[in-house]
């Protein structure tokens, strides 16, 4: 098992983006008469929310959104579009037109890059130096080909794309500049989560690694046995157990330990993109088994 402990992307990392705001949404400012259930985007550092009225009220900057549960006049709904790659969910997707286009500022040392939940034809990562030298570019398409293993298939399949994309043979270099480009030319481009981060070993995954969802859709029969059904988002589970050189347990414990509440991205395997999952572990245990390794157990659930 391998994974990518994610950079932390401020406002101040954010070079350039072609994505634009949500339409139709009003801006928060002071002074406006707020009717219950009033929708506002709400700006401020490190903070671009889209929020919903709890009450009617005159804005101030006593009332501004504070996105807590304790707020009496605002509760928060999720990030804006220019920043929904930025939250902690993968469903949630920033779109724009045929073309999304963002260049972030690293000031770690990152050695890879995730995109999840991606919609698209082709993605594009370029990674240049503190001169803007480009020292790695790479473009990876996104029709899958899994699904093609017959003429039948070959001309007849529908078209699948992949939705989740690791690359992690980036050299590494200190205050890097990042540019992911996504393209869907006839359509919309969205992306789920942008990851740079530094992608590391926890051991190799053995035969036996379990991959599920977590569905969080609404289902409910009525007397008759007819069911309503509301779809609603879900999040991937992955169970699997790594074996560990016995030299390298304290360090592996140790970083697992430090990363209880921290989401990162979990990849199973490399040979399964649906084995990449961001999100946490729920459970996670060393058994000190063999003299030269030992066995970790985990259990991963994706944010949703």
């Amino acid at each position: 098992m391998d994974f990518i402990k994610p950079s932390v992307i401020q406002d101040s990392n954010v070079i350039s983006t072609n994505v634009p705001n949500d339409a139709g949404v009003t801006l928060w400012d002071i002074g406006q008469t707020i009717v219950k259930d009033n929708v506002r985007r709400y700006e401020a550092t490190n903070k671009h929310w889209i929020v919903r009225a709890l009450q009617d009220h005159t804005t101030s900057s006593a009332n501004a959104p504070t996105g807590l549960n304790t707020d009496e006049f605002w509760v928060y709904q999720y990030d804006t579009n220019p920043n929904r790659m930025f939250d902690n969910s993968s469903t949630s997707q920033s779109s724009n037109a045929e073309l999304i286009d963002v260049t972030l500022a690293i000031t770690d040392a990152v050695n890879s890059v995730a995109l999840i939940n991606v919609e698209g034809q082709t993605a594009t990562v370029t990674v240049s130096d503190l001169n803007d030298t480009v020292v790695y570019t790479r473009t990876e398409g996104l029709i899958r080909t899994d699904n093609v293993y017959d003429w039948w298939t070959y001309f007849f399949a529908p078209i699948e794309r992949k939705t989740d994309v690791v690359l992690s043979d980036i050299p590494i270099y200190y205050l890097s500049k990042v540019r992911v480009q996504v393209v869907n030319e006839g359509g919309t481009a969205k992306l789920g989560a942008f990851i740079a981060g530094q992608y590391q070993s926890a051991g190799f995954t053995e035969y036996g690694m379990k991959l599920g969802i977590r569905d969080f859709s609404y289902k409910d029969a009525d007397e008759f046995g007819n069911y309503v059904i509301t779809e609603r988002r879900f999040s991937k589970t992955m169970t699997l157990t790594s074996v560990i050189e016995a030299e390298k347990m304290d360090a592996i414990k140790y970083t697992f330990d430090a990363l209880r509440a921290t989401p990162i991205v979990y990849i199973g395997s490399t040979e399964y993109s649906s084995s990449y999952v961001y999100g946490f572990y729920k459970d996670c245990y060393i058994v000190a088994q063999y003299p030269t390794h030992s066995v970790m157990n985990i259990e991963i659930e994706g944010l949703a």
